[in-house]
């Protein structure tokens, strides 16, 4: 009985203490760092945090075979090894400016931004300091660091593809942009449903002139043809639909923009596309 006291102590303690941080160095040479969840004889798995550029946190747990893993090390916790370097990096701008960088690569977000300040502060014009607050959303302002997203948001300016614009008209070029994106899925499903029903219908066909080889088969190909007639009529009527939704959609987004006059052709219609070829 006070063994078994005893073992389910060591189990709850266990279950209490916070998973270990591996290394796995895989076969071919890569190493992916995470904290422990699981393993078994055949695999491991981690889970593996990051940051999107606007400091967004991601975890996703990773599943890595045994037989693609190398060696597997346990390391510290990143909360240790970041005390460890950040006692190490003293005042020295250069140092600092490494701890920013490595706190970016290990999600640790908000460190790096204040141990890149601090370094740029020490040394204006450091290297690593530059990168990590470019990196996270910052621009030079009067010589100050600034959140570019908050300092565009006072002046009305929000960055549309590279480009510092007015918020209306990133506005606009967003829905000119999103509007292209829908003509290409359009004409895309046209193909793809025009090339599936004329594929059934040439197999309609094949297969009429198959039964028509003999004379004999002449009345079973005219009742083949009778059967498939409703079938035929539904598939050209489908076709005719996705061109009539293509053109229809093309029309009206580029009407609303008043990108063309009365009587001109509007460029990605399905007719005009094909009229071109003809």
């Amino acid at each position: 009985m006070r063994f078994a006291i005893i073992s389910a102590f060591l189990i709850s303690l266990c279950a209490s203490l916070p998973a270990a941080t591996v290394d796995l160095t895989l076969l071919s040479g890569e190493v992916h760092s995470g904290r422990l969840i699981r393993e078994d004889a055949t695999a491991v798995t981690i889970s593996v945090v990051s940051r999107s550029r606007t400091g967004t946190l991601l975890t996703a747990e990773v599943t890595h075979q045994r037989a693609k893993i190398a060696k597997i090390t346990e390391v510290p916790a990143i909360t240790d090894q970041y005390a460890a370097r950040w006692s190490a990096a003293g005042t020295s701008p250069a140092a600092l400016g490494k701890l920013a960088v490595w706190c970016l690569h290990n999600t640790l977000h908000e460190d790096a931004i204040a141990h890149a300040r601090d370094a740029w502060m020490r040394e204006p014009g450091q290297s690593e300091a530059e990168h990590v607050l470019t990196r996270t959303g910052h621009i030079r302002v009067a010589e100050e660091w600034v959140v570019e997203s908050t300092h565009l948001a006072t002046r009305g300016e929000v960055r549309y593809r590279n480009e510092v614009l007015p918020r209306e008209e990133a506005a606009r070029r967003k829905g000119i942009d999103d509007a292209k994106a829908l003509l290409i899925g359009a004409r895309q499903q046209v193909g793809d449903l025009e090339g599936r029903e004329r594929k059934a219908l040439r197999g309609i066909a094949d297969e009429t002139t198959r039964r028509t080889t003999s004379e004999a088969d002449a009345r079973k190909a005219e009742l083949f043809l009778a059967e498939n007639r409703p079938r035929v009529a539904v598939l050209e009527d489908r076709i005719r639909s996705a061109k009539s939704f293509h053109d229809q959609t093309v029309a009206y987004r580029f009407a609303q923009e008043g990108l063309y006059g009365p009587g001109h052709a509007l460029p990605g219609s399905y007719h005009s596309e094909h009229a071109a070829k003809v």
